[in-house]
């Protein structure tokens, strides 16, 4: 049972590399002997019995073993069988397994990492993770993906002390997602609004001043494009911009 709860947090889908590394981690199912193809031994035991009572099964892949759940409400019910702290230790440590594994390509797991990071409790690793497959889904056009990501990280980036780099972050957080919402959304929109106001203000406090007239420019679109004219005006990228860019320690060296 507990190995099919630890299957089932990995995913629907499981490479026996990766199960190997999760259950070998502290855990009941760590090995306990010191020789290590005994141990495999054991582990391929376990798993052939979960093929038997027909819970999971082997399909062949180049250069690895994986296995899969047979049926999708096998692994939801194995899942929500966890309790959630040890459900976030699983989820952590499937993501350690995963940079370990993929250290030399972990641009093509990003969303993988971010799954199971975003289910930790490690918001540090949540937030790098949720934002740079948040990104990487954008440059892929896949928005719906992207914004899921981006607002996940948002809601993360809460659990992270106060700090000039928790700062950064969020700023790169917010600002990705107004990208995202101006596709989703419309420039004219009110999520779309919201989020660049939200972004302009990160900008202007870490002094970010190329943030900050990207951000000024995109809410400047956004009421003018909804024909709240005056309200644009009084937003114009340059009337807001110029005066810190021209009091800005860059600025003044070049005066």
């Amino acid at each position: 049972m507990e190995l099919l709860q630890t299957l089932a947090v990995i995913g629907r889908e499981f490479p026996i590399s990766l199960i190997g590394h999760v259950c070998q981690r502290p855990h009941p199912l760590a090995l306990s002997r010191n020789e290590a193809g005994e141990g495999q031994s054991e582990l391929e035991r376990l798993l052939n019995e979960l093929q038997l009572g027909e819970f999971i099964y082997e399909q062949p892949v180049s250069g690895d073993i994986e296995y899969i759940f047979k049926h999708a409400l096998t692994q939801e019910v194995a899942y929500n069988s966890v309790l959630m702290e040890r459900r976030q230790q699983l989820h952590e440590r499937a993501g350690a397994a995963l940079e370990t594994l993929y250290a030399g390509s972990v641009e093509e797991h990003l969303a993988e990492l971010a799954h199971h990071y975003g289910r930790s409790a490690n918001p540090g690793k949540a937030v790098e993770y949720l934002t740079r497959a948040g990104q990487q889904a954008l440059n892929r056009s896949a928005f719906a993906e992207a914004q899921a990501q981006l607002q996940h990280g948002l809601e993360w980036i809460k659990k992270l002390s106060d700090s000039p780099e928790r700062d950064a972050r969020q700023l790169e957080l917010a600002s990705t997602l107004a990208q995202v919402l101006l596709v989703t959304r419309g420039h004219s929109a009110p999520e779309t609004r919201a989020a660049a106001e939200r972004a302009r203000d990160l900008a202007e406090r870490s002094g970010n001043l190329a943030q900050l007239v990207v951000q000024l420019f995109g809410i400047w679109r956004s009421v003018n494009g909804s024909g709240d004219y005056s309200t644009a005006a009084g937003t114009s990228p340059s009337a807001r911009a110029a005066p810190r860019a021209l009091a800005s320690p860059a600025m003044l060296k070049c005066s």
